[in-house]
């Protein structure tokens, strides 16, 4: 009966903590987009700064054909779409224009194609102005004001110098922003990346706006994530992705940022709002501007990067080359469990941790006696563990006690094994590695 009682106390305090965190909520119109983690593809992790536009045609055609199918649907061009040689491609109001070296047949062209082809379209931007702008005295779009009277010439992105923030207490500022994102919308965009903004809740502000007014459903996504604040969180849900990480790629300290945030989020998805661990660093990735080379996770790290991502419910967006992507990689992309956990939209709950063994649950929405769980091993070597029924808290909105008296089948969905749990269940995971299974009540 003590032992019942404890698991019954460990299991309440899961379930304050996600009644807590269930009665966070998107505010506004961003709730209408993206009601499940958003899928689809960004440029930057295999093409860097010089994609163009024949490149990028030739990857709608295969993710339309290879990966719609699965749920990937927005097709998103990074930063350097509007590089010229030397400086950036502008108009008279300052805004970025499609870089004649690359997409020289305009950006509104390639969106229309990946409509065509039932994709939805998106575009990185920066935060602030270009400095380029200030320099060639350009003017507010709509207004008599110069673009170098609504600049905060404290803020400047330390990793983009070429851009330098808008103090939104002058004004010009908000018309700025709206001129910016109503030429988005004039080009049909339907999703944009913002970069450098976490920390800037006041500018934030005012990009959800601007969307919000431009006539067009756009899904706002925030980049990058080293700075996000849990204070700004009412900001952040103005928008429906935020990154919570530095950039990811394809290394263990990668990982380990990964579940040093899932730890921070989890919980905090809900429809129209999701927190992301950055790209899926999977495949060819870009080595420099001309050489790419295969992704370094051995294959337990490949597994546990992809199941970080389907049970915490953050948003897929393949890194790697479409067009030269191995089998492997492939076949973890497009693993319907995987997805199935993922757009299930339940940010899974950590319900275990303890001595580099982290356990995360997800239940089905649709029933609550079925789900998804993992099983990290965060060693470098194998261990052979022992987890209990209650170790995984099953179920958090029944009654505790009828479930310590089920008993449960879990299918191994990397490895195709199949367990029977009654009270407890010995796992056998290798280093750095997961076991990730579909669970239900027998």
């Amino acid at each position: 009966m003590q032992l019942i009682m404890k698991h019954l106390k460990k299991l309440s305090a899961i379930i304050i903590l996600l009644l807590a965190l269930a009665s966070c909520t998107t505010p506004g119109k961003r709730a209408d987009l993206c009601i499940k983690p958003p899928m689809g593809y960004n440029s930057y992790d295999s093409y860097g700064n010089a994609l163009n536009q024949e490149i990028a045609a030739k990857l709608m055609d295969v993710m339309a054909d290879k990966y719609l199918q699965f749920g990937y649907e927005y097709f998103v061009i990074d930063l350097g779409w509007y590089s010229e040689k030397q400086l950036f491609n502008i108009d008279e109001n300052g805004l970025p224009e499609p870089s004649r070296l690359y997409f020289s047949n305009g950006i509104n062209i390639l969106a229309d194609y990946a409509h065509k082809k039932g994709l939805k379209f998106g575009l990185h931007l920066m935060r602030g102005a270009l400095k380029q702008a200030v320099g060639q005295n350009c003017i507010v779009k709509g207004t008599t004001i110069p673009v170098k009277d609504i600049i905060d010439t404290l803020s400047v992105c330390t990793w983009a110098d070429f851009m330098i923030g808008v103090d939104m207490s002058k004004p010009g500022s908000t018309e700025y922003y709206n001129s910016l994102i109503n030429k988005m919308a004039s080009w049909n965009i339907d999703f944009i990346k913002y970069d450098d903004l976490t920390g800037m809740p006041k500018e934030l502000n005012a990009i959800a706006k601007a969307i919000e007014k431009c006539g067009r459903p756009i899904v706002l996504s925030l980049s990058p994530g080293e700075d996000t604040k849990l204070e700004f969180l009412p900001y952040y849900r103005k928008a429906n992705i935020l990154r919570t990480t530095s950039d990811i790629w394809d290394n263990q300290e990668s990982l380990d940022r990964g579940f040093a945030s899932m730890k921070i989020y989890q919980g905090r998805g809900t429809p129209g709002f999701w927190p992301d661990l950055d790209m899926i660093a999977l495949g060819p990735l870009l080595v420099n501007s001309k050489e790419k080379r295969q992704s370094k996770f051995n294959t337990d790290q490949a597994y546990t990067f992809i199941t970080q991502r389907a049970i915490s419910a953050s948003p897929l967006f393949i890194g790697g080359d479409m067009l030269t992507m191995d089998d492997f990689s492939y076949k973890l992309l497009t693993n319907k469990e995987m997805i199935a956990c993922n757009q299930n939209s339940v940010t899974g709950i950590l319900t275990f941790d303890k001595d580099s063994t982290e356990i995360y649950v997800a239940s089905n929405k649709e029933d609550p006696a079925t789900g998804w769980l993992a099983v990290f091993n965060r060693k470098h070597q194998a261990v052979t563990i022992t987890v209990r029924k209650s170790d995984f808290g099953f179920n958090f909105n029944r009654n505790m006690l009828d479930v310590l008296m089920k008993n449960y089948h879990l299918h191994d969905i990397w490895n195709q094994k199949d367990y029977s749990l009654a009270d407890s269940l010995q796992l056998i995971i290798p280093g750095n590695g997961v076991v990730f299974a579909r669970y239900n009540e027998l």
